[in-house]
């Protein structure tokens, strides 16, 4: 649908209408038959200057607004995208944390540690005759220092002591680094009165 136009005829200044589809052409004037190229007036150019710049404005302010709601909408995806990948990355930080609080507060079996510290004792030692040694099987599992994680298993042996004639009994500290997992590593040990 077309509109209309007010014109203004160049030689009687007669104003009518006419439709946009004659704009620019040559028209004869209704009124004083004089030859004239279609032209808006001054008023109706002024209306039109006016809408078109409305018009323009509206649209550029559409145009930025649709941009604003393109990157709205990507950052929101962006978003929406990093939310499970940041729950991953918690979540396996979490477990490792978990993991290493875990094994650092654990505390080692009494039983295994007793066993380890006699094989240790016996690998590790300079005692000549630790291998016929008679291990109590009363022992005590101590802390000694929990951030190392040093154990000390107290316990008493027999064993044939040098200048000795018959085997005597020996309270005995063997300290130990628990590794986790029932892993120890010899320290020391030391008799005691």
């Amino acid at each position: 649908m077309t509109g209309k136009t007010v014109i203004t005829c160049s030689k009687c200044q007669y104003n009518y209408e006419v439709e946009d589809k004659f704009l620019g052409k040559l028209l004869a004037c209704p009124k004083c038959q004089g030859k004239f190229y279609a032209q808006t007036s001054n008023k109706n150019m002024h209306e039109t200057i006016r809408t078109s710049a409305s018009t323009t404005a509206r649209m550029k302010v559409e145009n930025i607004q649709s941009r604003r709601s393109g990157k709205s909408r990507k950052k929101l995806f962006m978003f929406l995208a990093a939310i499970p990948l940041a729950l991953i990355i918690a979540l396996v930080l979490w477990e490792s944390l978990r993991f290493l609080h875990n094994s650092a507060g654990e505390k080692p079996n009494p039983v295994l540690a007793y066993n380890a510290s006699q094989e240790l004792l016996k690998a590790k030692s300079e005692i000549g005759n630790i291998n016929d040694a008679i291990f109590s099987k009363k022992y005590k599992l101590e802390t000694v220092d929990q951030k190392k994680r040093i154990f000390a298993i107290k316990t008493t042996v027999s064993l044939m002591m040098p200048n000795q004639k018959k085997p005597s009994e020996n309270k005995i500290s063997i300290n130990m680094k628990y590794l986790g997992d029932e892993q120890w590593e010899f320290i020391d040990y030391s008799f005691q009165k």
